[in-house]
């Protein structure tokens, strides 16, 4: 599958296993030099979250000790919102619209799975 990663182009890629069943590492990147792929260092940090950094979104890819997979900008120092919260946050929002008078807020022109 490599090989067709690699023909493809693909710089890197990330594997999770999220129950820790697999007799894999829960966290996996490797990337693309010379035609081949080389592990990127994945490492447990002093608050035991398991992290390797992607050069090419810039951002942290991380699995906490609960087994969470999570994104963390090391520019900005904070995570990125996983989907429930990000749907939690638009509900509220869109509820403070409507308390504030604003109406029924219109939906977006996109669906994430069904409506926020």
């Amino acid at each position: 599958m490599t090989k067709k990663y690699a023909r493809l182009g693909v710089r890197e890629y990330w594997q999770h296993e999220p129950i820790g069943v697999l007799p894999v590492p829960a966290l996996i990147g490797e990337r693309l030099v010379d035609g081949g792929y080389v592990p990127i260092e994945v490492y447990t940090d002093e608050s035991g979250i398991l992290r390797g950094r992607s050069e090419v979104l810039g951002l942290d890819m991380c699995v906490r000790p609960d087994g969470e997979f999570r994104l963390y900008d090391p520019v900005g120092g904070e995570w990125l919102r996983s989907l429930s919260e990000a749907v939690a946050e638009v509900r509220r929002l869109r509820e403070m619209l409507r308390e504030a008078g604003g109406g029924d807020t219109p939906s977006p022109p996109y669906r994430v799975r069904g409506r926020l």
